[in-house]
């Protein structure tokens, strides 16, 4: 039986300023390359629209709802302070992993990968800094800390990773 109550416990934070990257780890579930096919690689992707077409079907006609989400804008976010965003995962019970990677302008790719056990690992590669933003800021662990609250930030060093 899966343990739910261990998987959220084990999130984890990870900072390396030096190759610029935020990791997001999880001992979840993990994904499929469907799932990450069908959850990552379509941009409007949110569920929002799914639920509206069910509404129109119920009542028979095509409400001109406004529904926040419908764009996939939660995950699809993280091109605004990334150049590139990786996903690694590993679907329970699955042998199987795969690295979905994009740049955010021309597509996607999903590719077989190693993972050593089932959950997903998010991976940030941040912009530059410019003149007019200071990317470098998302990786002040004391900064973020203090934004999200969140008791379970570290900065590990790559070679851990």
């Amino acid at each position: 039986m899966y343990n739910w109550r261990q998987a959220f416990s084990d999130l984890n934070y990870i900072f390396r300023e030096e190759l610029r990257t935020i990791t997001v780890r999880d001992n979840g579930i993990g994904m499929t390359a469907q799932e990450a096919e069908n959850n990552l690689g379509v941009i409007a992707k949110s569920g929002s629209l799914q639920f509206k077409g069910e509404m129109d079907a119920e009542k028979g006609e095509d409400e001109n709802l406004s529904i926040i989400g419908q764009f996939g804008v939660g995950f699809y976010s993280a091109f605004m302070v990334s150049d590139k965003v990786s996903v690694l995962s590993r679907a329970y019970g699955s042998d199987e992993a795969y690295m979905w990677e994009s740049s955010g302008a021309d597509g996607y790719t999903i590719t077989e990968a190693e993972k050593d056990s089932n959950g997903t690992e998010i991976t940030l590669t941040l912009k530059e800094d410019t003149d007019d933003e200071n990317y470098s800021e998302y990786l002040d662990t004391y900064k973020i800390r203090a934004s999200m609250g969140h008791r379970f930030l570290w900065k590990m060093p790559s070679r851990e990773i």
